[in-house]
């Protein structure tokens, strides 16, 4: 009922062409164009060779502009392509679900083991995380976590409570951080500089979502 008075008054209002209409699952979202970036069916099948894409159903962008002004303190660059904030909803299926939800895809790095055997551990002031780089030794790719790591003891059942995500250093330092969402999952890219917003972006993200989702 909701989903037919919003696209009434879309069409009243003229603004249809403005939005588009994602339906994933039992769920339907009416996105901002200009916000709109990959939807599953219009994935090139040469983009998905290699790159596991079954479950991705949509992502989502946001300009520097947009979260400066959503978010007190977000460091911006107008010219700079990597001060954007994106993020790619998944629906897995759930055994895949869980697992991404477990301690198990960065287990290693976190108990500095496997390819993370030895890897150095820094502490970030500014952001309040653990560095621990590598695999291999790089200095160019690390991963985040919220707690000091190397103590099976201390290793949390779920990734949420430890994990923040990998992060790269290549021309900008960039992060990558899942959120439980509903029955999905996101995979959020935020910049470096302004990790340290991580929960109200994260906070934002969800915001945005539930606005566009029809209820």
């Amino acid at each position: 009922m909701l989903r037919t008075v919003l696209l009434v008054i879309c069409v009243l209002l003229n603004a249809c062409s403005d939005y588009r209409e994602i339906t994933v699952g039992n769920d339907t979202f009416m996105i901002p164009k200009s916000n709109v970036g990959i939807v599953s069916g219009d994935i090139d099948k040469r983009l998905d060779e290699g790159y596991d894409t079954s479950s991705l159903m949509f992502s989502v962008s946001w300009s520097p502009e947009e979260m400066s002004k959503a978010i007190p303190g977000y460091f911006e660059s107008r010219d700079n392509f990597f001060f954007h904030v994106s993020a790619a909803l998944y629906a897995p299926s759930a055994e895949k679900l869980a697992y991404r939800r477990s301690n198990e895809p960065y287990k290693d790095a976190f108990l500095l083991i496997g390819d993370f055997q030895g890897a150095r551990v820094e502490y970030d002031e500014k952001t309040n995380t653990y560095k621990v780089f590598g695999p291999f030794g790089s200095e160019k790719y690390w991963v985040a976590f919220r707690i000091k790591p190397g103590d099976p003891a201390t290793l949390p059942e779920r990734g949420e409570n430890f994990l923040i995500g990998p992060c790269s250093h290549v021309q900008e330092i960039s992060c990558h951080t899942p959120i439980s969402y509903r029955n999905y999952e996101l995979d959020v890219s935020m910049p470096g500089p302004n990790m340290h917003l991580r929960d109200q972006i994260k906070d934002f993200i969800i915001a945005q979502l539930e606005s566009w989702r029809v209820k």
